[in-house]
């Protein structure tokens, strides 16, 4: 009986530890989306925001086990601010009318990048890669090129790597 016993609370403070990590992680995810809230309400909405935030509202639907895409939905909306919260009050009138259906997560997804995502964000990217010139430090090089190669999906290798060693300073090749 006091083998048992043991087993028990062993098995409980196993738990109990497991729960804390989860809260933990929790609370990081929590943290990291208002962080992304506040730069919507800060006006920063471009292609990478809007993809961190929804990158971190699907992250929070994970961590408190949401599945209901109508809620997913709602629960995103909540979140949007100034100039998101006016395209979504005009969405939103469009479907009592039944103009529009934005029924699911990944119809909200599309809505949102066709009202906000510029369409050329790749092209600008490469554009801007081009025009990119190695003048300050290696480490402020390397961050730009990097956050530039996060926005061009269909770039190969050995593109990115041309691209990267063609416009270093000829000290740092």
């Amino acid at each position: 009986m006091e083998a048992m016993l043991t087993k028990v609370e062993l098995a409980m403070a196993d738990t109990w530890e497991r729960l804390d990590l989860i809260e933990q992680g929790m609370e990081k995810g929590i943290k990291d989306l208002k962080e992304h809230i506040q730069d919507l309400r800060e006006g920063m909405l471009d292609a990478k925001e809007l993809d961190n935030f929804l990158w971190h509202m699907e992250r929070y639907f994970k961590a408190i086990a949401l599945t209901d895409e109508a809620t997913k939905v709602r629960t995103a909306t909540f979140y949007l601010t100034d100039t998101t919260t006016l395209w979504w009050h005009r969405r939103f009138a469009d479907m009592e009318k039944s103009i529009c259906t934005i029924e699911t997560w990944d119809e909200f997804k599309r809505e949102i990048k066709r009202q906000f995502y510029p369409d050329d964000v790749a092209y600008l990217a490469r554009k801007n890669m081009r025009l990119l010139k190695h003048t300050c430090s290696i480490r402020d090089y390397v961050k730009e090129f990097s956050s530039l190669m996060l926005e061009i999906p269909n770039m190969i290798e050995e593109e990115f790597l041309f691209n990267f060693m063609d416009n270093l300073q000829g000290w740092a090749k």
